[in-house]
């Protein structure tokens, strides 16, 4: 149903659904973000350093997942959100399916491209921490040369300003726009291949499963009070 219906009730019906359908989109990419975010943390680590140089026990592994979980969030929601806010507000659900498939496709471009700062920062925040020199220095002193190859994902607790700035996402994104001459086009890096991906990869199928969706859900009842 379109967000802005033409009565009042049928306004404060469609404000009620659409807050309905935010929360629990926000809570769903919550629960998966924290299923999914120790998956991605090991694999970077592996694609970036190798099994031999990831330093992976659980203990650490765990609190880096902790530890990187709201910045996930934060980059997450976003694009769900902004999806989720556009649909209810272009859509109608009375579209032929060629009219919606446009329309779901549009929607997912659009938020893809204004998002791609959010994907951008994540990634480098999910990229391994380098070790600061007092580290490196700590490291000659008290490590064997096997163990100062090994990397975390974040810096030590030792060093909390140093990971309150790398796990930060207005601080990532600032400093990435920082970097170079680029400014805020680096923060756009990717935006073609990302949009392409969530907007013509992905969403061209949403409106099928909801059409496969409400005929299985049909179906069903149709069966059971026949």
């Amino acid at each position: 149903q379109n967000l802005f219906p033409g009565d009042n009730d049928g306004v404060a019906a469609s404000y009620g659904a659409l807050a309905a359908s935010l929360l629990a989109a926000f809570v769903a990419d919550i629960a998966a973000l924290a299923i999914r975010t120790p998956a991605d943390v090991l694999a970077l680590r592996l694609q970036v350093f190798g099994d031999k140089n990831v330093k992976s026990n659980f203990g650490d592994w765990a609190k880096d997942s902790v530890a990187l979980l709201p910045a996930m969030i934060l980059t997450d929601i976003p694009f769900l959100l902004s999806r989720i806010f556009l649909n209810a507000a272009i859509t109608t659900g009375g579209e032929n399916l060629g009219k919606y498939e446009f329309e779901t496709i549009a929607i997912a471009c659009l938020c893809a491209f204004l998002t791609t700062p959010f994907d951008v920062a994540r990634t480098r925040i999910l990229l391994p921490t380098l070790p600061s020199e007092e580290e490196e220095e700590e490291s000659i002193i008290l490590q064997s040369k096997e163990e100062r190859t090994r990397r975390r994902l974040v810096a030590s607790s030792k060093y909390r300003e140093e990971r309150r700035q790398k796990l930060s996402v207005p601080i990532t994104m600032k400093r990435i726009a920082a970097e170079g001459n680029g400014g805020v086009q680096n923060l756009y890096a990717g935006w073609l291949e990302r949009t392409i991906f969530l907007g013509v990869g992905r969403a061209w199928l949403d409106p099928l499963r909801v059409i496969g969706y409400l005929g299985i859900r049909d179906a069903l009842l149709l069966k059971l009070f026949d």
